[in-house]
């Protein structure tokens, strides 16, 4: 007994050296409130935070039109903040997220400890993590890609540069995940795999490679650790029900294949890589390798696979492979730790000479870290607080479209609907594609077709930034076309631009002609203008139904219908949606339509759990029942699993068809974009000069058969060279001052930018 108290105590001290150690890295982020890099992920997620802590979790109206709460994304981050009233969202968000970073290290030292049973292999695996330049770092992509900042360990880049908060968040419990499943503590796993399905969906894609480490170890677990994952997700099916995985399976398919960078089709070296990890699977399973090493190349094969297949090919093998290197990183560590380990001569030695050695190679980031620290602001200086406080006196209830930066953070400030949101949280997958025609399309008749969706989609202003506005995406192809196009309602010096889009108040809800509904065709392109003009007119209505929202999920409607006639809400339909003694159904467009019964005056409008939730929630209690009589795991997981998968198949083959509209909408709308910061010299600096080489980065700038010229200033410039990501030319000789760089990709020019000549 003495032995094991002396163990604990020192496990303890270690680990709470590792978490000490890891906070005091990252003091400059729990010293500030916000970001001065406010169009980051994390404005981002305290938009979202706001919207779990001030409003029910039913239905959200303020992202494309609205859709169920639970697709904005899973809960676990989002509500431990939200609970944390006692401090600003702000603060309460650092101090979850600083938590997490820390503690994951101490993760790792417990995996680590699992497997080789050494404090010391277990303590250099904690330190190497969180000091260590990631191996990554070999090729140049991702070399290149942290050279701003010192070659910092790639969890400090995720924290501090991406602010990717909810992977963070759950990677911790992921590596618990694994050590409880190591261990076979396989209810524990389970519990801790469901508590991944419910804080982020790159996690859950991450868990998969230490998994495949387990089964390459322990070749007889394949069942036990799948029926795990399967348990893990009957947990986590209240949330994570079929229809939420509908959405996210069309949201990859629509649009996620396409932005920021369409993956590229799997080619000779993706396969080969593929083959690679197999080979090494298969060798790692067959041969008699102490089972630590089976299952770092287990976990490091699949990882690097995926990781590398994106370097080198551009190829999705995974959804967002890019997240996928803070598995990976953490599988290097283990492995390192594991060579290390099995050199029998003086090991505190051996891992004392890496120690010094991984320290030595990330001198440049070690010698200062706070220095790449972004520093503290007033969020009320930045871009978007003063147009959120324009739109929240006039807009009334009318839906808002935006793009960039107020798009993404406008519900940190308002409860303003968007036609936008941030690419998640859809259950119509229309609007989707209108932010992206209306925003970027350069079609000759993007103006006329933009008009009548704005109209349709029951916009009354819009927020523009030019090129020289700080706004930091301008995602907007050629802004000026709106100047000509709409009054101006409101303008700053800083070149930011609110426009009125109808010079009139919208209803939310309008008196419609049944028989009028049925002359209007299918819709079958996001520019199909006469199917537009015809449903513009018709969702004009009547005449406006009196409606009164009690919150975003309840609705009171009064009107006196006559025979042939119907109420459209013009928010969107799902199967949620309950109207007492009417029938509820979808428009051509996907919006709310409610048929009346005879002579009903009053209408009780409410969003509540349609039949894939009540189904998720039946199978969480059926999972947690199962488990406490303790049934067999494959059956349980089998359980939870079939019939969530049977009713994802049901509704996949019940997807409206203007899920395709939008697809192709994402397909064929790709205007070549400049980068944030994309814009430098020959050197790689922003200091432009006239005469001089200047390079520019960003998105869809052709290939070598396209014509690529460079506007500036209204001339059009011939490129040195264009591929699809960089774009070269000489600045003119008379170029001084404040230029305005656009790039055109075959007549089509996209986003333009101000940047200073001398």
């Amino acid at each position: 007994m003495p032995n094991r108290r002396v163990a604990f105590v020192s496990h303890l001290l270690l680990g709470l050296f590792l978490f000490a150690g890891n906070l005091l890295l990252i003091l400059p982020y729990l010293r500030i409130e916000y970001s001065e890099q406010l169009w980051n992920n994390g404005t981002i997620y305290l938009a979202v935070i706001r919207l779990f802590r001030d409003h029910p979790w039913t239905w959200n109206a303020l992202h494309y039109c609205g859709a169920p709460m639970r697709y904005l994304y899973p809960p676990v981050m989002y509500a431990t903040v939200a609970a944390m009233r006692w401090m600003s969202l702000a603060h309460a968000f650092r101090a979850v997220t600083s938590f997490a970073f820390a503690i994951t290290p101490v993760c790792l030292y417990v995996l680590a400890w699992q497997l080789f049973q050494s404090r010391l292999a277990a303590l250099f695996a904690g330190v190497a993590y969180s000091l260590f330049p990631s191996v990554i770092y070999l090729t140049a992509l991702w070399r290149n890609l942290t050279s701003v900042i010192g070659h910092a360990p790639w969890p400090f880049v995720t924290f501090a540069y991406y602010e990717e908060a909810g992977h963070l968040v759950a990677f911790p419990l992921a590596l618990l995940a694994v050590a409880a499943m190591w261990r076979e503590r396989w209810v524990l796993g389970a519990v801790l795999t469901g508590l991944v399905f419910l804080t982020s969906w790159p996690a859950v894609i991450g868990l998969l490679f230490p998994l495949i480490g387990i089964v390459t170890a322990r070749t007889k677990s394949w069942l036990r650790v799948g029926a795990t994952v399967g348990i893990g997700y009957g947990l986590s099916a209240f949330w994570m029900t079929p229809d939420y995985f509908v959405s996210t399976s069309l949201l990859k398919r629509v649009g996620l294949n396409y932005v920021p960078i369409a993956p590229a089709p799997w080619d000779r070296t993706t396969w080969l890589l593929l083959v690679a990890a197999v080979v090494v699977v298969l060798f790692a399973s067959l041969s008699k390798l102490a089972p630590q090493f089976a299952f770092v190349l287990g976990w490091v094969a699949s990882g690097g696979a995926v990781v590398l297949a994106f370097t080198w090919a551009g190829s999705f093998v995974v959804p967002a492979p890019n997240r996928c290197v803070l598995e990976l990183n953490a599988g290097t560590v283990l492995a390192l730790t594991a060579v290390l380990w099995a050199i029998r001569w003086n090991r505190a030695i051996v891992f004392a000479l890496a120690a010094i050695l991984g320290l030595y190679s990330g001198r440049e980031f070690l010698r200062g870290p706070w220095r790449f620290f972004p520093k503290g602001t007033n969020i009320e200086t930045g871009v978007v607080y003063p147009i959120a406080q324009w739109l929240k006196v006039h807009a009334g209830q009318s839906r808002v479209f935006a793009s960039g930066e107020v798009e993404e953070t406008l519900p940190f400030w308002t409860d303003l609907p968007e036609v936008g949101g941030t690419n998640q949280d859809l259950t119509n997958f229309l609007p989707y594609a209108v932010q992206r025609y209306v925003s970027l399309s350069c079609s000759t008749r993007a103006v006329p077709v933009s008009k009548l969706w704005l109209e349709a989609v029951n916009v009354r202003y819009a927020v523009v930034h030019g090129a020289r506005s700080r706004e930091y995406y301008h995602a907007y192809a050629q802004p000026e076309r709106w100047a000509s196009a709409f009054p101006t309602a409101w303008h700053d010096t800083g070149d930011n631009w609110i426009y009125d889009t109808t010079g009139r108040d919208l209803s939310d809800a309008v008196v419609v002609d049944l028989d009028a509904l049925k002359a209007i065709p299918q819709i079958r392109a996001i520019d199909d203008e006469p199917f537009l003009q015809q449903y513009v007119a018709w969702a004009r209505g009547k005449r406006a139904a009196s409606i009164k929202w009690n919150d975003f999920d309840t609705a009171e409607i009064d009107t006196d219908l006559a025979p042939g006639e119907a109420v459209l809400v013009k928010s969107n339909y799902a199967s949620g949606w309950r109207a007492a003694g009417a029938e509820t159904s979808r428009d051509p467009i996907g919006f709310l339509l409610i048929h009346p019964g005879p002579g009903q005056k009053h209408l009780q409008l409410h969003f509540g759990a349609a039949w894939p939730v009540w189904l998720g929630r039946c199978l969480t209690a059926l999972t947690i029942l199962l488990l406490l009589i303790r049934v067999r795991g494959i059956w349980i997981a089998l359980v939870a699993g079939v019939p969530a998968f049977a009713a994802y198949v049901y509704l996949m083959a019940n997807i409206p068809p203007t899920v395709e509209v939008a697809r192709e909408t994402y397909a064929t709308v790709e205007p070549p974009q400049i980068a944030p910061g994309g814009i430098v010299n020959g050197y790689g600096k922003p200091e432009l000069k006239a005469g001089g080489q200047v390079a520019i980065y960003g998105l869809n700038f052709g290939t070598s058969k396209d014509a690529v010229f460079i506007w500036v200033n209204g001339q059009r410039i011939a490129t040195t060279f264009h591929s699809a990501n960089q774009v070269q030319f000489v600045m003119p000789n008379d170029a001084a001052g404040e230029v305005v760089l656009s790039p055109d990709v075959n007549g089509c020019r996209g986003n333009e930018y101000a940047v200073r000549v001398n």
